[in-house]
């Protein structure tokens, strides 16, 4: 009896170690589990204007195909929903902004914005919901639930826009609203700025060194970047007060339009006329080369690399349940 109680305690000072590093591993797995997709696996999506497709490619530049072209007739802005992570993608020519499975590219719904009310731009609210900007009529920017596609109260902004191409949420709270036309004011292109609650005007944001204004992005520095189709130019300003900075990348581009800071930081754009995807330094403007090429580029967005990615059920289950059970055995085996 003195024997078997002497060899389970040498066992017992053998196998702690190993249940205290398997709980503290387990740990690990469940971090990894929720958040190992925001390091790993992100794509670039990029609509085609003139072949009505969004094609993927990975972050180093692969080319993995045409992801859909259901329903798709202009392809223009995308945006990726911070809520449910479907890729949701402007089809300027039929009216409509399409919601695709960013995996398989299977069409998931379809937001009808009415007859001939060609859409522009398109982001997602603080509260998940989807603004849209419209080319037409008052050019307003509508709001809808992106899961029923059923449009949220009257139109959210109109009147102090004429061409309203592209719409940014901004880390102010705010929307902004690159205007192709001339307002009522008789300004000429310029950044417009929308309260994000209300939908009020906020005023010009930006005006200097602006022509026929596309593309808007927010880099990590918090300023603001517009793509210049007209001068096929990027352009940066304050992020708070729109004051013009410089001229961050002022050749190389034709025709730019969408753009996007990618996960190394880096700035990729749209350009357009010439069939490809340039990337530039985000830091300097300096060009790093052509990341993809391919026919008429205008959108250009990554995949959520923030959201966190919850495994099934059925394995978070098994895996709380291990590190819950190794951690009580090593407080037990205290005792």
């Amino acid at each position: 009896m003195f024997a078997f109680h002497l060899n389970a305690m040498q066992l017992t000072r053998q196998i702690t170690p190993l249940v205290r590093f398997t709980s503290k591993a387990c740990a690990v797995i469940l971090l990894f589990a929720c958040y190992g997709h925001a390091a790993h696996g992100q794509k670039l999506y990029v609509s085609t204007y003139n072949n009505n497709t969004v094609r993927d490619y990975t972050a180093s530049g692969t080319d993995l195909g045409v992801l859909t072209s259901n329903g798709l007739s202009q392809a223009y802005n995308m945006a990726i929903s911070p809520t449910n992570g479907d890729l949701y993608v402007v089809s300027r020519n039929n009216s409509t902004v399409r919601r695709y499975n960013p995996t398989t590219g299977a069409l998931v719904g379809t937001i009808s914005t009415g007859a001939n009310t060609f859409p522009a731009g398109l982001a997602f609210g603080p509260a998940g919901d989807l603004f849209v900007t419209l080319d037409s009529g008052s050019h307003p920017i509508r709001r809808y639930n992106p899961e029923t596609g059923i449009q949220i109260g009257g139109d959210f902004a109109a009147s102090t826009v004429t061409r309203p191409l592209t719409l940014a949420y901004g880390p102010d709270g705010n929307f902004y609203v690159a205007d192709w036309g001339t307002n009522s004011a008789g300004n000429g292109t310029i950044v417009t700025r929308y309260s994000g609650t209300t939908g009020a005007s906020l005023g010009i944001f930006a005006s200097t060194n602006l022509l026929a204004p596309d593309g808007l992005a927010f880099g990590p520095d918090g300023n603001l970047y517009v793509s210049n189709e007209g001068t096929s130019t990027i352009t940066r300003y304050s992020g708070t007060t729109g004051a013009y900075l410089n001229t961050f990348v002022g050749s190389g581009l034709t025709s730019a339009e969408g753009l996007t800071f990618g996960p190394d930081n880096n700035l990729y754009v749209a350009n357009f006329a010439a069939n490809a995807v340039l990337r530039f330094d985000g830091s300097t403007g300096a060009s790093l080369g052509q990341f993809a090429s391919l026919s008429t580029p205008y959108g250009v967005v990554f995949s959520g690399a923030a959201t966190p990615n919850v495994p099934e059920p059925g394995s978070m289950g098994l895996l709380i349940g291990m590190a819950v059970s190794a951690a009580a055995f090593v407080r037990k085996r205290k005792k």
